[in-house]
Parts: structure tokens; C-alpha cells; sequence
């Protein structure tokens, strides 16, 4: 049994977990809206297919300061399947569209934190962030 016949057992065996799906996005410019100057991010889409979010642990998750509100920061990851996957970067933008075991996720947004890269991974995990009003 060779290591590439393992990895493409394992990273089959994954697929079975992905059961929800979403949407990341980059952000590529902003429009301003003249009547009330509300300013909305135009994001493209750079992928869009099965996930799973599971809550993770970060030093940066829970209570912050921004100017003077009080915010709170939750951490999360996203698992995807490697190939396919490629080239999602910092600061690109998860939306959950379907959830099969919670109802909850569907529509929330999250920011990507950091990249996830290896020779010999069954999924792409990659940390998110959630600003919890």
C-alpha cells in the first residue's frame, strides 16, 4: 500500500463528513450607497461547494476593545476538501448556505484567519473568526 493510495483513502473517507455546504468569497472592491452612505463590499466568489465548521480554540477568541465598544471574537474552523480548495487566503469571507445539523450557521458569515498547508492532509482546515456583536 502506497502513501498517495492511503492519502486518496483517507481524503475519500473526509468527503464523507462534508454534509453542509458554502460559499467564500473575496473581497475585490466596495460600492457606496449616495442616499445613505452605507458602504457594502463587492465580493467574488472563488469557492463554493461542501464544507464542515467545527468551533476551535484561538489566544484571540473572546472579550476585545475596538475603540471604545466591547465586542466579542469566537473562533471556528473550516474543513474542505483539499482539492479544490486552493488559493483561499486571509481575509476572505465564509458564508454557510445549508446546514444539515444546524439550522443556525445558515447565512453566517465568517473571516478567514490564516492559511492551512501540508504535503499529506485529508481536508484543508482553515481558522475563522466570528465578531459576536
Amino acid at each position: 500500500m502506497s502513501r498517495a493510495s492511503v492519502l486518496a483513502r483517507g481524503r475519500a473517507f473526509a468527503a464523507g463528513g462534508f454534509i453542509d455546504t458554502c460559499v467564500i468569497s473575496r473581497v475585490i472592491g466596495q460600492s457606496t450607497n449616495p442616499l445613505d452612505g452605507t458602504v457594502t463590499p463587492v465580493l467574488d466568489p472563488i469557492y463554493t461547494g461542501v464544507c464542515r465548521v467545527q468551533q476551535a480554540a484561538a489566544p484571540w477568541a473572546g472579550p476585545a476593545t475596538v475603540a471604545q465598544a466591547g465586542v466579542g471574537l469566537s473562533a471556528l474552523e473550516i474543513q474542505l476538501p483539499v482539492v479544490g480548495s486552493e488559493g483561499i487566503t486571509k481575509d476572505d469571507i465564509v458564508t454557510v448556505t445549508a446546514c444539515v445539523n444546524d439550522a443556525d450557521l445558515v447565512g453566517k458569515s465568517f473571516t478567514v484567519q490564516g492559511a492551512h498547508h501540508a504535503s499529506h492532509k485529508t481536508t484543508r482546515r482553515l481558522p475563522l473568526m466570528e465578531v459576536l456583536g
